[in-house]
């Protein structure tokens, strides 16, 4: 039962002088945001090494943006919703 053991310690010993060196940690530049006169938050994030382009766009929207004369259905649904039990 011994001899089982420590063969397979020493197999997984062997793989492991032979693994490869963990890869260098990425680096990414700062992200960017800009306020549009409208309110709109856009940010971005470059990156030289990859060929995707993503960009993320934040509206200021919901219940808190509204005022008590804009306030519809959705804000007596919102209202509900937060302020009920569960």
């Amino acid at each position: 039962m011994r001899a089982p053991a420590c063969f397979a310690v020493a197999v997984a010993s062997t793989a492991l002088i032979g693994a490869a060196a963990p890869p260098d940690a990425a680096y990414f530049q700062q992200a960017t945001a800009q306020r549009l006169a409208n309110g709109v938050i856009v940010t971005a994030q470059l990156s030289q090494d990859s060929p995707i382009a993503g960009a993320q766009v934040f509206v200021p929207a919901g219940l808190a943006q509204q005022t008590s004369a804009t306030a519809g259905i959705a804000a007596v649904t919102a209202a509900t919703v937060l302020r009920s039990p569960v």
